[in-house]
């Protein structure tokens, strides 16, 4: 099974990088699964150390994906004023 994370950069200090490694980094242990981050920021220098971020992992870093925050936002915003 294929599991992809969309992030802004998971090689940045912060409480979301840090449970998104932890996460992909366990669910890489078991073969079926093939885990790919998907980063939108390229501000950030590789550094799988920071959170021990397993080798099984792909990182990809793709700044074009930008506007996806935008997206983020706008899906919280309704989510907020509708309840959905």
């Amino acid at each position: 099974m294929k599991i992809c994370f969309i992030t802004g950069s998971v090689f940045s200090l912060g409480g979301i990088q840090r449970v998104l490694s932890v996460i992909a980094s366990e669910l890489s242990k078991d073969i079926k699964y093939d885990i790919e981050i998907l980063c939108t920021n390229d501000k950030f220098i590789e550094n799988r150390g920071i959170y021990n971020l397993s080798e099984n992992v792909k990182v990809d870093i793709n700044p074009s994906l930008e506007s996806t925050n935008f997206i983020n936002k706008s899906i919280k915003r309704l989510n907020k004023y509708t309840g959905i």
